[in-house]
């Protein structure tokens, strides 16, 4: 791997450790997210076997998938009410 020497200031270096943090905080949340979809997935399907249990895995898919659409939908809705700070704009 080559190793590549920047021009930048130490700024830049802490723009890059900030990177890299909010890049591990976005890995840990997904992990984190993923964990508690596949167990709210899996409620109701303790003692359940054959077609039963295949039922109630599916209603706790389709659950898993609604409440993703709903965050994608409150995300998205956060979005457009928060204020734009673009380049250059004064925080």
């Amino acid at each position: 791997m080559i190793a590549w020497r920047s021009r930048r200031s130490h700024a830049g270096r802490a723009g890059c450790a900030a990177d890299g943090i909010a890049s591990t905080a976005l890995t840990l949340g997904n992990a984190i997210g993923l964990a508690v979809f596949t167990v709210i997935a899996g409620l109701g399907t303790e003692g359940r076997t054959g077609q039963a249990l295949r039922v109630a895995r599916a209603g706790g898919e389709l659950l898993v998938v609604l409440l993703t659409a709903a965050g994608m939908i409150a995300g998205s809705l956060i979005t457009l009410v928060l204020p734009y700070r673009g380049q250059g704009a004064s925080r």
